[in-house]
Order: structure tokens, then sequence, then C-alpha cells
């Protein structure tokens, strides 16, 4: 019994790890691309 509590926190924690490199993941990858778009429409602006 004692085992699975244990195995069940491990697969909890390791879910919850996870979990968290995605959304670091995502929110990196999103604010770049928000990052680029910015530069792209202010190399246009800057040629006007």
């Amino acid at each position: 019994m004692q085992m699975k509590v244990n195995f069940i926190k491990t697969v909890r924690r390791s879910c919850i790890y996870l979990f968290n490199e995605v959304v670091i993941y995502v929110t990196f990858y999103y604010s770049s691309a928000l990052f680029f778009k910015f530069i792209c429409r202010f190399k246009t602006y800057l040629q006007i």
C-alpha cells in the first residue's frame, strides 16, 4: 500500500513538473512571437 502511495505522489510530482515546463516554454515562445511582430511593425513604421 505504501509503495502505491509513493508511486502516485511521484507521478503527480512529475506531472506538475512537466506542466510547469510546458507553461514556461509556451510563455517564452508566445512572448518571442509578440516581440518579433513588434520589431517587424516598428521597422515598417521607421521606413515610412
